[in-house]
């Protein structure tokens, strides 16, 4: 079990597998070369903006959790 310990309370995180991991590490070098004013924007669906290539990958939903519990940190260190 791992827990956020950026807050005051505990809270499970949840458990994401490595490949959608990599998923979401392979999707933010995209973003660099494909600037938009937001992150929804890359998943845009109308015909001017639509880049079908993100979606494909993962759903914007599926994408925002996994960046809301990345990070890079070692937790099991102590500092």
């Amino acid at each position: 079990m791992m827990y956020n310990t950026l807050r005051d309370r505990k809270t499970k995180l949840p458990d994401i597998p490595v490949d959608e991991v990599r998923h979401v590490l392979a999707l933010i070098i995209m973003l660099g070369h494909d600037v938009r004013n937001t992150i929804k924007d890359y998943w845009l669906t109308s015909e001017l903006h639509c880049t079908p290539f993100y979606s494909k990958v993962m759903k914007h939903d599926q994408f925002m959790n996994v960046m809301k519990v990345l990070h890079f940190k070692n937790n099991t260190k102590s500092t």
